[in-house]
């Protein structure tokens, strides 16, 4: 047995049982704490309990263990049978012998190679001299075979803490979609193709807000911001790639939807969090979120030394791009249309074409268009009333009939001054 519950559970049952007990303890330590974590008590309707109490912390008036037995085997990692331990002896004054009155009792060291881990507390309060000496040896065999399946199961937990900790730095979808069950599975270079839709995100300002904290700020204010953000994320399947500073990076292996209607549900999480800082006096935070749909390649890069998880594509670098762009149009979300392609439903969504705009690299513009669900109930409604409207102003601008263009973008931003994207347009128009 290799799960440590399961094992406690199963020796102490075991080890009752041969030795012929009618109560056992097992007393563990704990890097330098001693603590009785399991009692089995087979006159008790619940006859195991697992539970972790510390030696000597224990309510003085019902003590959980004799202590001064306890301590005896720690310091001499010898054994203890006592025939009658109410009758005469060192003992006797325990205030667990005092107010339990136990007969006969016999305690072994748990011991794996020379080092004590643990102590075994049994008695009988039928009968004296309960523990002979065949039960005697028959406790000191499980007792050495109890410390093997100790360590087995602590360097077993150990694996698997090791691996819990490195999933936490290579996601587990991540492995899943290399094919690998562990993140001890993977081999540099291993790689696989497949489309997503990659999400970038970003604290619009953050340089200006992190001048102004010190180190431990800074990594406070970084990391509530992200808890709050990664659950929305795989709420909606997707999953963190990497933060890169106060931005993220994640992945949706499912369809566009999910991506979608994640980031207008970042928007809508963060007004929560905005709040919760407004009300610690500190200032509302913005973002920008970009979104693309396409080919990317997953996989391990580095060297021998240093391997690190992945993606390469276009379709990457053109998300990052996209998430720029709400700089440059004031939106908190845009999707390129891509993205916008491979909806199953795109009339379900408030979204409305923001522009085109060059992109490094890229032949052609890429267009992108806003997804506005996210924002404010009244900032939403106005853009969804001034849409056509919008979509008039837009075409005029981009045919270069400014004067026009500024006239439509400026009752636009009458109807809706919160419009950020038609504000950013009126002065493009004023600016030629």
């Amino acid at each position: 047995e290799i799960v440590p519950e399961s094992l406690i559970r199963n020796m102490m049952t075991i080890v009752v049982e041969n030795a012929g007990a009618q109560r056992g303890d097992l007393v563990l330590l704990d890097g330098t704490t001693w603590n009785v974590e399991a009692v089995a008590d087979v006159g008790n309707p619940q006859p195991l309990a697992v539970r972790s109490v510390e030696l000597g912390r224990a309510n003085a008036e019902t003590p959980v263990v004799p202590e001064s037995m306890i301590h005896f085997i720690i310091n001499t990692s010898k054994d203890l049978v006592l025939d009658d331990a109410t009758d005469s002896g060192e003992f006797v004054h325990d205030s667990y012998v005092k107010q339990v009155k136990p007969r006969s009792v016999m305690c072994a060291p748990i011991a794996y190679r020379g080092a004590l881990s643990g102590v075994i507390y049994l008695e009988n309060n039928s009968t004296t001299h309960a523990f002979t000496s065949d039960r005697t040896r028959m406790v000191r065999v499980l007792c050495s075979q109890v410390a093997v399946s100790m360590e087995n199961a602590r360097l077993f937990r150990g694996k698997e803490e090791l691996i819990a900790a490195y999933q936490r730095f290579v996601p587990q979808e991540f492995l899943s979609h290399l094919g690998k069950k562990s993140i001890v599975d993977v081999q540099l270079g291993d790689q696989v193709e497949k489309e997503m839709t990659i999400l970038f995100s970003d604290i619009r300002g953050f340089t200006a807000i992190s001048e102004k904290m010190d180190p431990e700020e800074n990594f406070a204010f970084v990391n509530s911001y992200l808890s709050a953000m990664e659950p929305v994320i795989r709420q909606h399947h997707g999953f963190i790639d990497k933060y890169i500073g106060d931005a993220i990076m994640a992945l949706f292996p499912t369809d566009a939807d999910d991506a979608v209607r994640g980031a207008i549900e970042m928007v809508k999480e963060l007004r929560s969090y905005n709040e919760q800082r407004v009300s610690k006096g500190a200032v509302p935070v913005r973002i920008g979120i970009g979104l693309n749909t396409g080919l990317l390649m997953l996989g391990t890069v580095g060297g021998s030394q240093r391997m690190d998880g992945t993606v390469i594509s276009d379709a990457v670098n053109q998300a990052s791009r996209v998430e720029e762009m709400t700089k440059t149009f004031g939106a908190a979300v845009l999707a390129a249309e891509e993205t916008l392609e491979r909806l199953q439903d795109r009339t379900i969504y408030g979204h409305r074409k923001v522009g085109t705009a060059a992109v490094k690299g890229k032949t052609r513009p890429v267009t992108v268009y806003e997804f506005f669900d996210g924002d404010p109930v009244e900032v939403a409604t106005g853009k969804k009333n001034t849409s056509g409207e919008f979509a008039r102003a837009l075409r005029l601008y981009e045919d270069g009939d400014l004067s026009q263009a500024e006239e439509l973008f400026k009752s636009v931003c009458l109807t809706n001054p919160e419009d950020r994207v038609a504000q950013v347009y009126v002065s493009y128009c004023r600016l030629g």
